[in-house]
């Protein structure tokens, strides 16, 4: 990692001539980037005369201030600007096809995620891995297999002794594919699996497209496919309830309301749409959303009735259900294809993120339509902090099907791409500090 140092008002070779000293001639200087516990080396000026060099220097201990103010260069007070290069990825490479990556909820203190995959020639498995922010470092503590393809895991958020998931995908058998719903069940080395039962003779169901644990009612889950949505009691592994809602012909996904009860959104074509679950009618619909169709939509964790959609056009959507008629925000040019996939930071919820099939994954800030304002400040500092991209993530070099949030950090997130590579970032620091200070 290294630490530049750039001054604000003269030049090294001026620093140089007031010091008597030839240009050029310069010194190692070794310590520490002030937020980074990695040493660093980079050459720096001569200290002028009179000028002492700082203790802390002298000892090597991390530098008390990111803007030298009294030595760092070797200059009392210059201002120089110390710039440190962004953490490290952590990469990981599980060998098959994936299209699905999500968080695992239930230790504060670790980073870990589940990564499923999607071989048709071979058995597929679920691999559990855990990404250290120390060394920058992913391991697989985990991995089990399992017969279907995994394009959704789903971990539930009240399981917090041994973790219970849900998956769906395709089972292929005697030269068909079916949907197929799995309920996985895991207690240190000891894996079970219970097939759930997803329709009948009187209502089938095709591929299941979301399928999400209901927030406010625990063991229920909500499973919706391309033309209708289902209700699943899990502790019996049966249909308990069945709600036919006709969400459309291409319905892409589906994502349950946090602040109120029964209350769902679909994506489907262009058309966003907002379900109450209990009289099974129609709450809110808006048409042309996306131009040739949307792809995802998230409710924001922290804004009641604001939700977040994205779609083939290459842009984000922000909006407001009880407002359709405008769109809160558009975000674009961080993607040049699909937008498949986009989450907000449940706890910083100006931070969005989203995944592509250009391959790229990209960091947003969203400000204008988050709960607070940068820094907590409201007026017109927070007007001139401009929405946008904040970062690309250029690692992947296939389709990016799927990202999330880590759920003991609010600043780590990880993705995966089609080619089974996953990649866990961090949110840069100056975002970091621009949104806590």
């Amino acid at each position: 990692m290294d630490i530049v140092i750039t001054s604000l008002s003269e030049t090294k070779d001026n620093v140089n001539r007031r010091s008597g000293q030839p240009a050029g001639n310069s010194r190692k200087y070794t310590g520490m980037a002030p937020w980074f516990p990695l040493q660093v080396d980079d050459e720096v000026p001569d200290v002028p005369r009179g000028v002492s060099v700082p203790p802390t220097l002298e000892r090597h201990q991390p530098i008390s201030s990111p803007r030298c103010h009294g030595g760092a260069c070797g200059r009392c007070g210059c201002g120089a600007l110390l710039m440190a290069a962004p953490p490290r990825a952590g990469v990981w490479l599980c060998r098959q096809p994936s299209r699905v990556v999500a968080a695992v909820p239930g230790d504060p203190g670790r980073h870990r995620f589940m990564v499923g995959t999607c071989d048709l020639q071979n058995k597929n498995q679920i691999h559990v891995v855990e990404f250290s922010e120390e060394t920058a470092e992913v391991s697989c503590k985990q991995s089990f297999e399992i017969e279907d393809e995994v394009w959704l895991i789903s971990p539930s958020p009240s399981d917090s002794d041994s973790q219970t998931v849900l998956t769906s995908g395709l089972c292929h058998s005697g030269g068909k594919s079916s949907p197929s719903l799995r309920l996985i069940r895991t207690d240190g080395s000891q894996v079970s699996q219970q097939p759930l039962a997803l329709s009948d003779e009187d209502n089938p169901l095709s591929a299941v497209k979301t399928a999400l644990w209901d927030p406010h009612q625990e063991g229920c889950i909500v499973v919706a496919d391309a033309e209708a949505v289902q209700t699943f009691n899990v502790g019996s592994g049966k249909l308990s309830r069945q709600v036919t809602l006709h969400v459309g012909q291409r319905c892409m996904g589906a994502c349950l309301d946090p602040h109120h009860r029964q209350q769902l959104s679909t994506v489907d074509d262009g058309h966003l749409k907002t379900w109450d679950l209990r009289t099974s009618r129609l709450a809110f619909r808006k048409d042309g959303v996306h131009l040739f169709g949307a792809k995802d939509v998230d409710y924001n964790p922290n804004v009641p009735y604001q939700v977040l959609t994205t779609g083939e056009d290459a842009c984000l959507r922000f909006w407001d259900l009880r407002q359709l008629s405008t769109c809160l925000r558009s975000l674009s040019g961080g993607h040049h294809h699909w937008v498949v996939k986009a989450r907000f930071n449940a706890h910083h919820d100006q931070l969005v993120l989203s995944c592509g099939t250009d391959s790229m994954l990209c960091l947003w800030r969203a400000t204008s339509v988050a709960s607070a304002p940068l820094g907590g400040k409201r007026g017109e500092e927070a007007a001139r902090a401009s929405d946008g991209l904040v970062r690309k993530y250029e690692e992947h070099e296939d389709s990016c099907y799927s990202c999330c949030w880590s759920s003991s950090d609010a600043w780590v997130f990880a993705s995966v791409s089609f080619d089974g590579k996953l990649v866990v970032n961090r949110v840069p620091d100056e975002e970091k500090y621009r949104i806590l200070m």
